[in-house]
């Protein structure tokens, strides 16, 4: 968008009100009155304010911990936001006012608002010490987004000195070097949720406090350019690779400035009529395969919990979007790094005249992430495609997931623990990020490689075949292996809905005699017997079953997920006993 449309656009307006006043009709809405249940529940535990520390913060550099720093920043701003949502609500509260003073003057002395993880330029070097107290990363943004809208929430309760010094911290910190078209941030160029995140609150905080129309012109034309670069990250299938975690927080972040831009130019600037925001908006409802169970390839999760404010607020802008049942929106303190902008529109975005429906769930295929959804009675099977070169990637071409009844019998593990290793060239050392922690085989005893060479090719889908009955997945995967003899491998899952049955179709070939083992992942305990293995969830067993050329094993492997919790997987392996040029492999699973 060039300047004149913006300048436009801006003119036409008028100013965003900097005042939000609490709606007493929230008291009314049982899920935003449990909102504030649980904050003051929470407010009685919080007692004094940990500050950060030298000890702390050089940690990353020493050991590559990044979350005993990171545990007491994100303290501080679970304070920001209970003191923040109490007081909005309880203006006449002189203890909330004290301690959110308290935590407004604490977070504007840190000496910097990033994180340690963060401080590098483009090409991942280190930048100069000199610019780590302006150096605008995620969180940085976050904060200064989220000391904006505190203000805007609470500033006529809050002393003069104090609200006039998170003004001044927020023009040192965000306008200022935002404005300066000399300094160069690395989000600007980065395709994936920190276009989004940075360039999304930065603008918000310019809407709100810059007036000149000039100046705000200037400001937003760059923010836009951020939030362009991140829209380019999405194929015309709308689908975010990283999972919904990151859908979430980025596009939340992008939807929060979509939505100021549009208030503070009339309407006139209203990105929401662009059909690829409008494609990416009703992808949420494709990541809840049942209950709030989720995808969870590359650095997903498999359970999920929405925001239900922007989700509402997308089923206004969109009536196709459909939502999850509340019982798996998230509380207002669920998030583990308490993003300000997401928790308030859960309470402002809030629509009493939304009407739940059932959701419809039916078979999909999304070209651009190359993912299938297959759904049907018992199974869902979700595979994909993709390269080993995504955001977020883990080495998982030609992976799938299976559920059986509403319950994860193949798994897909998720995002592990995040540390200074788990982004270097490290990354593939680390369980969770390899191929042998996906449904994928060995070949010759070889895993699959990182990078975007490493792809699945020849995709093919077919759903409702056979009357509807026969949903068919097909792709070659000989790119993904470092494997020289390998001429080919080529992989089918056919779920046929009719009979409910699962068939695995493997078909290998080789130069000269070689050597293959599947591998099948689950966090539920595998039992052998014969030719067949069973995975037993709760009431719920799943069964395989080979031929007698097999070798079946189950192995353990002990890891920690993303949220630092110890975890134990089972993996299935069935190894080919004999050496062939020409290895067809068929699994039944029911």
């Amino acid at each position: 968008m060039n300047k004149s449309t913006l300048l436009k656009g801006i003119a036409s307006g008028k100013p965003l009100s900097f005042h939000i006043a609490y709606n007493h009709a929230y008291d009314q809405i049982p899920y935003i009155k449990e909102q504030f249940r649980l904050l003051e529940v929470e407010a009685g535990k919080v007692e004094g304010i940990q500050e950060l520390s030298y000890d702390k913060f050089k940690l990353y550099w020493e050991t590559g911990d990044r979350n005993t720093y990171q545990e007491v920043y994100y303290a501080k701003r679970k304070k920001l936001l209970i003191y923040s949502l109490l007081l909005w609500r309880e203006p006449e509260n002189t203890h909330y006012k004290e301690k959110l003073q308290n935590i407004l003057w604490s977070i504007c002395c840190e000496p910097m608002w990033a994180l340690p993880a963060h401080f590098m330029d483009r090409a991942g070097n280190d930048v100069p010490m000199e610019t780590y107290d302006e150096l605008i990363d995620l969180f940085a943004a976050e904060t200064g987004f989220a000391l904006a809208e505190a203000l805007r929430m609470c500033e006529p309760y809050l002393d003069k000195k104090c609200a006039e010094y998170v003004r001044v911290q927020l023009h040192k910190r965000m306008i200022a070097p935002f404005l300066d078209g000399n300094t160069f941030y690395r989000f600007e160029v980065m395709e994936n949720n920190w276009a989004s995140v940075c360039g999304g609150a930065i603008g918000c905080i310019g809407i709100l406090m810059l007036e000149d129309e000039e100046q705000l012109t200037n400001f937003l034309h760059r923010v836009l350019s951020c939030l362009e670069v991140y829209l380019q990250s999405f194929g015309e299938d709308g689908v975010c690779v990283e999972g919904v975690d990151y859908w979430t927080y980025g596009f939340g972040f992008f939807v929060c400035c979509a939505d100021y831009l549009k208030e503070r130019t009339g309407g006139i600037i209203d990105l929401f009529q662009d059909e690829k925001v409008k494609q990416i908006a009703l992808n949420q409802q494709a990541y809840y395969l049942v209950e709030n169970h989720t995808i969870s390839f590359a650095d997903g999760r498999a359970e999920g919990r929405y925001r239900l404010g922007l989700s509402m607020y997308l089923k206004k802008c969109y009536q196709e979007v459909q939502l999850p049942p509340i019982a798996y929106a998230q509380d207002v303190l669920e998030d583990s790094c308490y993003r300000f902008c997401l928790a308030l529109r859960d309470i402002i975005w809030y629509d009493r005249d939304f009407v739940w429906q059932e959701e419809k769930k039916q078979s999909l295929w999304l070209p651009e992430a190359q993912w299938f959804l297959s759904y049907g009675d018992p199974f869902i099977l979700v595979a994909k495609g993709g390269h080993n070169g995504e955001s977020h990637n883990h080495n998982d071409c030609g992976s799938f997931i299976l559920y059986k009844n509403g319950m994860p019998m193949l798994e897909d593990l998720g995002a592990g623990v995040y540390t200074a290793e788990y982004f270097s060239d490290k990354r593939y050392e680390i369980f969770v990020n390899r191929s042998k922690s996906h449904n994928v085989p060995l070949i010759e005893g070889v895993e699959q490689c990182s990078g975007e060479a490493y792809r699945a090719e020849l995709i093919e889908v077919r759903l409702g075949d056979v009357d509807g009955k026969l949903d068919v997945f097909q792709t070659e995967l000989k790119s993904c292996y470092p494997v020289v003899q390998l001429e080919s491998f080529r992989r089918t899952l056919k779920h046929d809905k009719e009979k409910e049955y699962i068939l695995l179709e493997d078909v290998f070939d080789f130069q000269e005699a070689g050597t293959v083992a599947e591998r099948f992942v689950s966090h539920s305990p595998i039992t052998i017997e014969g030719t067949c293995a069973y995975i037993k969830n709760g009431e719920e067993v799943l069964t395989l079953s080979f031929d007698e050329r097999y070798a079946l094993e189950v192995l353990e492997e002990n890891y920690e997920n993303h949220k630092m919790k110890r975890y134990t997987a089972y993996i299935l392996q069935a190894s080919r006993k004999d050496k062939a040029q020409h290895i067809g492999c068929e699994i039944r699973i029911r």
